[in-house]
Protein backbone atom coordinates (compact mmCIF):
# COMPACT_ATOMS: atom_id res chain seq x y z
CA UNK A 1 0.00 0.00 0.00
CA UNK A 2 1.34 3.08 -0.72
CA UNK A 3 -0.17 6.78 0.07
CA UNK A 4 -0.24 9.39 -2.22
CA UNK A 5 0.24 12.87 -1.11
CA UNK A 6 -0.87 15.93 -2.80
CA UNK A 7 1.19 19.46 -1.79
CA UNK A 8 -0.21 22.83 -2.64
CA UNK A 9 1.76 26.05 -1.79
CA UNK A 10 0.23 26.20 2.00
CA UNK A 11 3.07 26.01 4.24
CA UNK A 12 0.71 24.40 7.01
CA UNK A 13 0.29 21.70 4.32
CA UNK A 14 4.16 20.70 4.20
CA UNK A 15 4.28 20.74 8.04
CA UNK A 16 1.32 18.19 8.28
CA UNK A 17 2.77 16.59 5.32
CA UNK A 18 5.81 16.15 7.30
CA UNK A 19 4.49 14.99 10.03
CA UNK A 20 2.15 12.69 8.32
CA UNK A 21 5.11 10.95 6.20
CA UNK A 22 7.18 10.51 9.50
CA UNK A 23 3.85 8.60 10.67
CA UNK A 24 2.88 6.03 8.30
CA UNK A 25 7.20 5.40 7.89
CA UNK A 26 7.12 4.20 11.35
CA UNK A 27 4.26 1.55 10.53
CA UNK A 28 6.44 0.72 7.46
CA UNK A 29 4.14 2.02 4.91
CA UNK A 30 5.25 3.55 2.17
CA UNK A 31 4.63 7.54 0.68
CA UNK A 32 4.47 9.18 -2.52
CA UNK A 33 4.31 13.02 -3.78
CA UNK A 34 1.91 14.10 -6.61
CA UNK A 35 2.22 16.60 -9.04
CA UNK A 36 5.94 17.07 -8.61
CA UNK A 37 6.62 19.61 -12.31
CA UNK A 38 3.31 20.97 -12.02
CA UNK A 39 3.78 24.99 -12.61
CA UNK A 40 1.01 25.20 -9.67
CA UNK A 41 2.55 22.90 -6.97
CA UNK A 42 4.82 24.61 -4.49
CA UNK A 43 7.40 21.47 -3.26
CA UNK A 44 8.92 21.16 0.32
CA UNK A 45 12.16 19.71 0.13
CA UNK A 46 12.20 18.50 3.36
CA UNK A 47 8.90 16.53 2.10
CA UNK A 48 10.42 15.28 -1.88
CA UNK A 49 12.85 13.55 0.65
CA UNK A 50 11.30 11.66 3.09
CA UNK A 51 8.75 10.15 0.30
CA UNK A 52 9.67 7.23 -1.24
CA UNK A 53 7.87 7.59 -4.93
CA UNK A 54 7.99 10.48 -7.09
CA UNK A 55 4.97 11.40 -9.23
CA UNK A 56 5.53 13.20 -12.31
CA UNK A 57 2.75 15.46 -13.22
CA UNK A 58 1.46 15.18 -16.67
CA UNK A 59 2.75 18.38 -17.47
CA UNK A 60 6.06 16.53 -17.98
CA UNK A 61 4.41 14.83 -21.36
CA UNK A 62 2.87 17.99 -22.23
CA UNK A 63 6.22 19.66 -22.17
CA UNK A 64 8.54 17.40 -23.67
CA UNK A 65 10.07 19.42 -26.21
CA UNK A 66 10.86 22.09 -23.81
CA UNK A 67 14.50 21.72 -23.06
CA UNK A 68 15.26 23.70 -20.08
CA UNK A 69 11.98 22.05 -18.32
CA UNK A 70 13.45 18.87 -19.05
CA UNK A 71 16.42 19.25 -17.53
CA UNK A 72 15.11 20.27 -14.31
CA UNK A 73 12.93 17.17 -14.58
CA UNK A 74 16.16 14.66 -15.28
CA UNK A 75 17.63 16.07 -12.59
CA UNK A 76 14.88 15.20 -10.28
CA UNK A 77 14.70 11.71 -11.24
CA UNK A 78 18.58 11.24 -10.90
CA UNK A 79 17.91 12.46 -7.48
CA UNK A 80 15.20 10.43 -7.07
CA UNK A 81 17.35 7.16 -8.87
CA UNK A 82 20.31 8.36 -6.28
CA UNK A 83 18.13 8.40 -3.04
CA UNK A 84 17.03 4.92 -3.47
CA UNK A 85 13.12 6.54 -4.65
CA UNK A 86 10.73 5.44 -7.39
CA UNK A 87 9.41 7.80 -9.81
CA UNK A 88 6.40 7.25 -11.56
CA UNK A 89 5.24 9.58 -15.25
CA UNK A 90 1.36 10.25 -15.02
CA UNK A 91 0.24 11.39 -18.37
CA UNK A 92 1.06 8.25 -20.82
CA UNK A 93 -1.38 7.65 -23.15
CA UNK A 94 0.79 7.17 -26.63
CA UNK A 95 3.50 4.76 -27.33
CA UNK A 96 5.50 7.79 -27.72
CA UNK A 97 4.40 8.98 -23.97
CA UNK A 98 5.33 5.30 -22.82
CA UNK A 99 9.00 5.86 -24.94
CA UNK A 100 9.04 8.92 -23.18
CA UNK A 101 9.08 7.60 -19.74
CA UNK A 102 11.36 4.92 -20.63
CA UNK A 103 13.89 7.41 -22.00
CA UNK A 104 13.82 9.06 -18.96
CA UNK A 105 14.32 5.44 -17.30
CA UNK A 106 11.02 6.22 -14.81
CA UNK A 107 9.99 3.37 -12.94
CA UNK A 108 6.00 3.10 -13.44
CA UNK A 109 3.72 4.98 -15.47
CA UNK A 110 0.29 6.26 -15.28
CA UNK A 111 -2.27 6.88 -17.84
CA UNK A 112 -4.75 5.50 -20.54
CA UNK A 113 -2.20 3.76 -22.72
CA UNK A 114 -2.61 0.46 -21.31
CA UNK A 115 -6.58 0.72 -21.09
CA UNK A 116 -6.83 1.94 -24.56
CA UNK A 117 -4.39 -0.67 -25.69
CA UNK A 118 -5.47 -3.86 -23.93
CA UNK A 119 -9.22 -2.89 -24.07
CA UNK A 120 -9.82 -5.52 -26.44
CA UNK A 121 -7.92 -8.38 -24.96
CA UNK A 122 -10.17 -10.91 -23.05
Amino acid sequence: MIFLLIENSEINDAIMSLAMIDNLAKSNIHTAIDDVCNPQSMISTSVIQLVNYIKLDKFVVQNQKNHNFMLLVKSIIDYAHSANKKVILEGVETYEDLQLAQQLKCDFVQGFYYRDHFKNVT
